[in-house]
């Protein structure tokens, strides 16, 4: 079973909900994924399992660039998220630290 949606955002006051698309961060992963197959079957191609490099340059970019774009990604949507709770007025509860200390833990 996969799960398309990366966040839902409901709320109790009657505003409509919000799902989240997580599609552009599979499709991401699922680039990464192949790339590095090929790259890797090419760097290790002759090789025995102990010998030779098992990373490149070509790798450590290819790396980066998933990181970042997913990095952004989360960002924006976080971003965005914020925006929707302040403009509905919607805060957090917090509890204090004595409050959490007398919580029985069954």
């Amino acid at each position: 079973m996969e799960v398309d949606n990366l966040a839902t955002f409901v709320t109790t006051t009657g505003a409509r909900p919000m799902l989240v698309k997580g599609g552009i961060f599979k499709a991401i992963n699922q680039y990464y994924k192949k790339m590095k197959a090929h790259y890797t079957r090419v760097l290790r191609q002759g090789k025995d399992p102990g010998e030779g490099p098992y990373t490149s340059k070509r790798l450590e970019r290819l790396h980066l660039r998933r990181h970042r774009r997913i990095k952004d990604g989360f960002h924006k949507v976080s971003h965005h998220l914020v925006r929707l709770a302040a403009k509905a007025q919607i805060g957090t509860k917090k509890y204090s630290q004595t409050y959490m200390r007398n919580v029985p833990m069954g």
